[in-house]
């Protein structure tokens, strides 16, 4: 049964931020105790116990998946920050940590610092895909997060080279991306 893990019991969801995985996603056994090492752009890596992967599954079939972003956040902040994968426990689920931004500014402020922390203090560039890099910020979902970045783009805190528009298939039928993005002095 564990062996099959990508056959058997597949997500098409993830369960941390809602985005469709199309096979963008792996999820590979995991030393003993039988745990899955779930591997997504969005949010990195994280370890899960092999029950909390089933009930993930079980909770997809069923219709009642609900996106963890904070637990989205945990995962893409420890990337951020080069550290191994997250490791998601029952407990974690159950109480999550207190010291996660909840409100607004917490967010804001947490996406500001993991910025500055993962590059920003040496001026690198990057993109911010915002359907997809939303767990930076902890935010519930894109919207949220494009709120947060216009935000620190009104108050000057970030700049950008240039941003684009895709109209298709996304949150409220558009995907902004920013390019080039860097913190202000």
């Amino acid at each position: 049964m564990f062996g099959d893990l990508d056959t058997s019991f597949p997500l098409h969801t993830c369960p941390l931020t809602g985005l469709a995985l199309n096979g963008r996603a792996s999820f590979q056994p995991n030393a003993m105790p039988p745990s899955v090492l779930y591997t997504f752009e969005p949010i990195g890596r994280a370890v899960m116990g092999l029950e909390l992967y089933l009930l993930f599954s079980a909770n997809e079939q069923r219709g009642w998946l609900q996106p963890r972003p904070d637990l989205a956040g945990a995962c893409r902040a420890a990337k951020e920050r080069g550290l191994g994968p997250y490791i998601i426990t029952e407990s974690v689920i159950k109480e999550p940590d207190n010291s996660w931004p909840r409100t607004f500014d917490e967010k804001l402020l947490h996406f500001l610092r993991l910025f500055y922390e993962s590059g920003g203090k040496e001026r690198k560039k990057r993109t911010i895909n915002v359907l997809e890099d939303f767990p930076m910020a902890f935010a519930q979902d894109a919207e949220e997060f494009h709120r947060i970045l216009e935000a620190l783009l009104d108050e000057a805190l970030l700049r950008y080279d240039k941003s684009s528009r895709v109209q298709g298939d996304w949150v409220n039928g558009i995907q902004a991306w920013y390019h080039e993005v860097l913190l202000t002095p």
